[in-house]
């Protein structure tokens, strides 16, 4: 359920806005604030904390915590250890509902500032004219690249993956899969590749790997876990439906989904947000919430404009490109930034947004 729940959002930009002044957002309209040049819908509640719990009968049932959520990571970035310098990272690929096998499913990292800055400046995917010969450019994933035995075209096949960091197949029909030598404390993307009409590629941006939050394993060894999101081409169908979309959203375009969580403190981690509003641009074909019933799948609506319990946003039929998503609460009389995130949306594929705090990066530009 919590994949799931994970990956049903959406969002949508504040209306009437238009932030041509990118120092004082001087052009926004009436309900919406100016957080760093961008026009972003006013919320309208006071935020707090929410969640899932568990009622006598062992139901899920949603949380309101009634305590406001801690910005201060997005004033000032938490310090944390600077050692270990990198970490492996272990998981197992979840999935947004029932897949197909998730065995040889290709798991790659990358820096995000190298991403964007890929996609932008250097990719030569963008520029394909042709839709579907567009699409499969950026399809292109290390361990597919890997199977050509011809050099010229492993060769195109690895420059239109860009500069990954590392990857590897998952291992299993499970999905467990392992990275090694990752940078901590670094804003990082994953991307998960499967079978060409059975998975949509899903790229999963803003993951940390933070030296305050690893695991050990048995040997006294640190390392971090994290268990990536599988978007089958079924689902894909799912959440358009959800949305009430009459038509599949088009190739040119993609579906960008999170959960907001606020920066936690020495005593508890991220929380959802209750309360939040965001902005995308461009933004979506349609954009909602999820309701905040942990138990009703399908609450979602694009007339709910805040997140509920379970902090849940997203956007579908989002033009492909770069974007920023920038998210907001109220807290007393202030309106406060709790993310903020340069992007890239792939055509016909899945972006994730991890808002889980921020920590103060490693001297890495865009990291």
């Amino acid at each position: 359920m919590a994949a799931l729940l994970t990956l049903l959002p959406v969002v949508s930009a504040a209306p009437g806005c238009d932030a041509t002044d990118a120092q004082d957002c001087a052009a926004c309209d009436a309900g919406a604030t100016c957080l760093d040049g961008v026009c972003i819908r006013t919320p309208t509640v006071e935020a707090s904390l929410g969640g899932e719990g568990r009622d006598e009968a062992g139901e899920s049932v949603a949380l309101d915590l009634g305590v406001s959520p801690n910005t201060d990571c997005w004033v000032s970035p938490d310090a944390v250890p600077a050692t270990p310098a990198t970490v492996p990272v272990r998981g197992r690929i979840d999935e947004l509902a029932v897949g197909p096998p998730k065995a040889g499913m290709c798991v790659t990292a990358y820096r995000q500032s190298e991403l964007v800055r890929h996609w932008t400046n250097e990719s030569r995917c963008p520029g394909v004219a042709d839709v579907a010969e567009r699409v499969a450019c950026f399809r292109a994933n290390p361990c597919a690249c890997d199977a050509l035995t011809d050099e010229g075209a492993r060769s195109t096949c690895l420059a239109d993956v860009g500069p990954a960091l590392t990857y590897a197949a998952s291992s299993s029909g499970d999905g467990d899969y392992g990275l090694e030598g990752l940078p901590t404390n670094a804003r990082l993307v994953f991307r998960l590749s499967g079978h060409e009409g059975l998975w949509k590629e899903t790229f999963m941006w803003g993951i940390e790997l933070r030296t305050d939050r690893l695991e050990v394993a048995e040997d006294g060894s640190p390392y971090a876990r994290f268990d990536p999101i599988g978007v089958s081409e079924g689902d894909w169908g799912v959440i358009q439906t959800l949305l009430g979309l009459s038509s599949p959203v088009p190739p040119d375009r993609g579906v960008v989904a999170g959960e907001l969580r606020d920066c936690g403190d020495a005593d508890r981690g991220p929380e959802p947000i209750i309360g939040a509003t965001f902005h995308l641009d461009p933004t979506g074909i349609v954009s909602g919430f999820h309701g905040g019933d942990p138990n009703n799948l399908t609450e979602f609506s694009p007339e709910i404009g805040e997140t509920r319990n379970l902090g849940i946003f997203g956007s579908v039929g989002v033009p492909e490109g770069p974007n920023r998503f920038v998210a907001a609460v109220k807290v007393g009389d202030a309106v406060r930034k709790v993310a903020d995130y340069e992007l890239y949306v792939p055509p016909s594929a899945g972006v994730i947004l991890y808002v889980k705090g921020r920590v103060l990066g490693r001297a890495v530009e865009g990291s």
